[in-house]
């Protein structure tokens, strides 16, 4: 089932989190979860601003900072984006961008850079898949 609002996550789970830190740790767990159930094996971390070891099916090890977002917000203007704060030092491999409405997630290289906005329709099942294998497999 999707994901219905961060407020129905605060009534379920007694610990209160700010949202940004709720919206970051249901995108960790979420990575975990689509990555464990394709059998690659994940260990959820917070070390040194990575949030996830991924050991790949070819046994090499990555470093994975998830970076995530309740929903498409407005960039200035009409459109709606997915957005990413990426703007801080990345010490990990890969990023894993994940929209928690849609509960599709996307992997790319992590480069020093500063705000990402994707339109909604790159987060697909279909690229999701394409990401893990090109990352990940």
């Amino acid at each position: 089932m999707p994901i219905q609002t961060l407020d129905h996550y605060h009534a379920v789970f007694p610990v209160k989190f700010s949202q940004p830190k709720l919206t970051g740790r249901l995108g960790e767990l979420l990575a975990v979860y689509e990555l464990e159930k394709r059998g690659i094996q994940v260990a959820h971390v917070d070390r040194d601003d990575v949030d996830l070891w991924v050991r790949t099916p070819t046994g090499a090890m990555k470093t994975v900072q998830v970076k995530a977002t309740a929903a498409p917000i407005s960039n200035g203007s009409t459109l709606q984006r997915y957005h990413f704060n990426t703007q801080s030092a990345c010490h990990a491999d890969l990023y894993g961008l994940v929209a928690l409405d849609s509960e599709i997630m996307l992997f790319c290289p992590c480069t020093a850079g500063g705000t990402q906005w994707f339109h909604p329709d790159s987060f697909s099942p279909e690229a999701m898949e394409a990401s893990i294998k090109e990352h990940l497999a």
